[in-house]
């Protein structure tokens, strides 16, 4: 059965020119890939006919390869935040896919014909050669519609080999304004599908600036919690500083007060030093006088107690 793994497709290997070709065809085929039912399936389908892989390579195989190129090109096209931004464009330098997928996420011409218009004709000309008077439909897909064109009756050759009617002209004219058409369709979607692949990338482009943004403004957020915590702390120190500095007043104010009462005791002292000069002096002159004359006991006794007043003061 199609699509089942077997032994060719595990031991067959996808060489360069296949992968090659599988991007251009994928690209080729994008209007196929509608995201409806076996849509997908009939595409690969078509690609792995066109490589001429069939009974080699399963349909699985070929999107699977598919979804790993995508995901390569697409790490190295958008790195995530963090990563070295050199490393990465040298990654991508140096694999050999990169410029090709990037033709393709862009919408460029990867030199292959599109297939849609070529199955139209193939359609044409079975129909022509059909021997039975119908009418024909034929079906382009384009983006992720379909349009649907219905010629004229399409009169077929008769039995005694007379030439084709005007009915027939008229239809193969009508096919052939059909498929132009289609081509132009065509090119619209690929020219919309450039323009959505446009806005992804500006889309994620917008993504990280709105990321780079939210970590500035955390950063901001930080460092303004810094400031203020080194403005409570500024404060805090002020109020010690003028605490400091009241109680610097008070011990300044007690130290005047004790230099006033020292000097008032100074002073004190001072005159009572003066004092026992005289009263010294005055005692000197008493015993040079009284030196051939004996005291009398009442001199004798003021004369102890000076004595004994001035060993008080000293």
């Amino acid at each position: 059965m199609e699509g089942q793994p077997n032994s060719s497709d595990v031991s067959y290997k996808l060489t360069a020119s296949d992968t090659t070709k599988l991007i251009k065809l994928r690209a080729s085929y994008e209007a196929l890939f509608t995201g409806k039912r076996n849509a997908a399936k009939a595409g690969w389908s078509a690609i792995l006919k066109e490589l001429g892989l069939e009974g080699k390579v399963s349909t699985e195989r070929l999107a699977k390869k598919w979804d790993n190129l995508k995901k390569r090109y697409r790490e190295l096209k958008y790195p995530p935040l963090g990563m070295d931004v050199e490393g990465v464009k040298v990654a991508a330098a140096s694999w050999r896919w990169f410029g090709l997928m990037d033709k393709v996420d862009a919408g460029e011409e990867t030199e292959m014909p599109s297939p849609i218009p070529r199955m139209a004709l193939e359609d044409d000309s079975a129909s022509a050669q059909s021997p039975v008077p119908t009418k024909r439909v034929c079906q382009v897909q384009v983006g992720s519609g379909i349009l649907e064109l219905l010629s004229e009756t399409v009169v077929t050759h008769s039995q005694d080999g007379s030439a084709p009617g005007p009915a027939k002209r008229q239809s193969r004219a009508g096919t052939t304004e059909s498929i132009n058409s289609s081509t132009g369709h065509e090119k619209g979607g690929r020219s919309l599908r450039t323009e959505q692949r446009a806005l992804a990338r500006e889309k994620v482009a917008l993504e990280r600036e709105r990321a780079e943004v939210e970590r500035e403004r955390a950063v901001l957020e930080r460092e303004r919690g810094l400031v203020d915590r080194e403005r409570a702390a500024m404060l805090r120190d002020r109020a010690q500083l003028e605490k400091d500095r009241a109680a610097l007043d008070r011990d300044r104010a007690s130290l005047e007060r004790d230099r006033a009462m020292l000097e008032k005791e100074w002073a004190s002292l001072e005159k009572e030093k003066a004092s026992l000069s005289r009263q010294r002096n005055s005692l000197n002159k008493g015993l040079m006088k009284n030196e051939w004359d004996p005291p009398a006991p009442e001199d004798r006794q003021k004369l102890i107690l000076l004595f004994e007043k001035l060993i008080e003061k000293f």
